[in-house]
């Protein structure tokens, strides 16, 4: 079946019980049964390892499962988020696996289909990588990296601290954050013609609606288990894997 599936943050370092884990492997199941391409709109894990130490076994054994998904027919996009942003120009080279960055555009159907994983839509980020990359290319490789890493280490911490009420990390309304999301998916939609603008990064899942019937969020599989597809029609749908997929049957193709 001609169909992509896009999931986004799974932050899988962040797994505490096996049942998630199981969980992922029935989707990736349910993946190779029904698709021939997975997007996976960054932040698969903190990449490098924030504390130092290197993949646990469970992170290399997820990893791995997704490495085998070429054999069943399905091409595997990545596109590096924040947490994996170090990933991003990596001259990785495997058959059916690509690694992109900062967008992927696909057909699906007559439909045109924009991706990105949205940090730089983030007011915690306000262009600072841009900033630290001419800095990079100004002062030299090892000064550059130590102020990117800093940088990076720095707004992955401000981003796992837990959130308190009504607000985010940087004091603003989810409400007004999202509106950042949505006013730059209505830009893409508008004036370059794009059908459907999807981001991540906010681990807020939203679908189409009547007003918006092009912008939609990935969501994550920390708090939810957000799976976007699209069919050979163009035709998309999301649903919570934890909540409705497990139920379903995979078909054979």
């Amino acid at each position: 079946m001609a169909r992509t599936i896009i999931i986004s943050d799974l932050h899988i370092d962040k797994w505490h019980d096996r049942s998630r884990e199981e969980a992922f492997s029935h989707f990736l199941s349910y993946v190779k049964a029904n698709a021939n391409r997975l997007i996976i709109n960054g932040d698969i894990l903190d990449f490098p390892p924030i504390d130092g130490e290197e993949l646990s076994s469970r992170d290399k054994r997820i990893l791995g499962e997704l490495l085998t998904l070429p054999i069943f027919g399905v091409e595997v996009v990545y596109i590096p988020g924040n947490h994996d942003i170090a990933l991003r120009g990596l001259p990785f080279s495997l058959q059916r696996i690509r690694l992109v960055y900062p967008r992927f555009v696909f057909q699906a159907g007559p439909k045109k289909v924009y991706v990105e994983h949205g940090h730089y839509y983030d007011p915690l980020f306000n262009g600072m990588y841009d900033i630290l990359d001419g800095l990079k290319k100004m002062t030299g490789y090892d000064l550059g990296k130590i102020a990117v890493d800093w940088w990076k280490a720095t707004t992955r911490f401000l981003q796992r601290a837990k959130r308190e009420g009504k607000t985010n990390e940087v004091g603003v309304s989810d409400s007004v954050l999202f509106a950042r999301w949505e006013a730059q998916a209505e830009q893409l939609h508008s004036k370059d013609g794009y059908d459907y603008v999807v981001f991540g990064h906010t681990h807020h899942p939203q679908s189409p609606s009547s007003s918006e019937s092009y912008y939609i969020n990935t969501g994550d599989w920390v708090d939810h288990s957000t799976v976007t597809e699209f069919d050979e029609q163009g035709c998309v749908r999301q649903f919570d894997w934890l909540a409705e997929g497990m139920r379903q049957a995979a078909p054979a193709r």
